[in-house]
C-alpha cells in the first residue's frame, strides 16, 4: 500500500516483487483492495490483469474531461 503511490500502474506479478512474498499474497491482497475500491483494473482480461489506483485514475479521468471541455485557441 505504502508504494501504491509511487507505482500507481502495476500487475500481479509486478506487486509480487515489490511486496517480496509469494503471488498467492499478492492475488489476495489485490483482491481485497479491489473489493474496497482502492484499486481498479485498467483491462478487461482475468489473466495479465493491469490495475490502477482507483484515485490516480479519477484524476486522469477529471483531467481528460477538463481537456475536452477547454475553449480551443485557433492557430
Amino acid at each position: 500500500m505504502d508504494g501504491l503511490l509511487d507505482h500507481p500502474i502495476f500487475s500481479a506479478d509486478e506487486a509480487a516483487l515489490r511486496l517480496g512474498g509469494a503471488p498467492s499474497s499478492a492475488y489476495a491482497a489485490i483482491a481485497r483492495l479491489h473489493e474496497a475500491g482502492v484499486i481498479k483494473p485498467l483491462t478487461n482480461r482475468t489473466r495479465g490483469q493491469v490495475w490502477i489506483a482507483a484515485s490516480v485514475a479519477e484524476e486522469l479521468d477529471d483531467l481528460g474531461v477538463r481537456i475536452a471541455a477547454a475553449p480551443r485557441r485557433e492557430s
